[in-house]
């Protein structure tokens, strides 16, 4: 981070002596804050799947709630604490980071169904977590799946992608009106990711077309 402030600065003809050293330091002053509402970084970590946004929404949630420095054990109890209070059976479920990428990371359809229909209900938060999540045929992960179907324009969804993973999450709105909450997790495929991803379509296709 420092070295790529340093090199930033350096393009803006700003110049910067010294080295970029690491360690505890006296008399240290504050010189400049950067930040972002949490509203732009929920969206960019769902639009987008941006893990370092993930991760760092973890870290906040720890800062803010425990201490500083922010350790992630700690957000990740605040998580599991937020779970259990909307029925998450805590003991049936992993997590290991913010961003989903470890192995480690345990957790089933009901699961995602259950936090998808807390949210729904969740009049304050709700919004903000619509917004942010990819809308099939037009933006973020999304864009370019589903296109010219039933589904474009009407699905509400979070991917999770590694090798032989793919996930879908969220909510899709029926011909009739009706909005489902849905989950779609697939594991242990070595094929085409492709594959998967069309067969995911075409389940929800199917879904919001009865």
């Amino acid at each position: 981070t420092l070295t790529l402030l340093k090199e930033k600065l350096e393009s803006k003809r700003i110049s910067v002596n010294g080295s970029v050293q690491i360690g505890k330091l006296q008399g240290k002053k504050k010189i400049f804050s950067i930040s972002h509402s949490i509203d732009s970084i929920v969206y960019r970590a769902n639009k987008e799947s941006d893990n370092l946004c993930a991760e760092n929404l973890l870290k906040i949630i720890a800062a803010e709630r425990n201490s500083i420095p922010a350790v992630a054990d700690s957000g990740i109890q605040l998580e599991k604490n937020y779970f259990a209070s909307i029925g998450i059976d805590t003991a049936k479920i992993v997590i290991a980071d913010g961003s989903g990428v470890s192995d480690y990371n345990l957790v089933s359809a009901n699961h995602l169904i259950q936090l998808l229909q807390a949210m729904y209900n969740d009049k304050k938060n709700y919004s903000t977590f619509f917004v942010s999540l990819p809308i099939a045929g037009l933006d973020g992960t999304l864009k370019n799946r589903m296109k010219n179907s039933s589904a474009e324009k009407n699905v509400f969804a979070k991917t999770g992608t590694k090798k032989g993973i793919n996930c879908l999450a969220g909510y899709a709105k029926k011909k009739n009106g009706e909005q489902l909450a849905f989950a779609v997790l697939i594991n242990h495929f070595y094929g085409e990711p492709k594959v998967l991803r069309g067969a995911i379509d075409k389940f929800i296709i199917e879904m919001i077309s009865e």
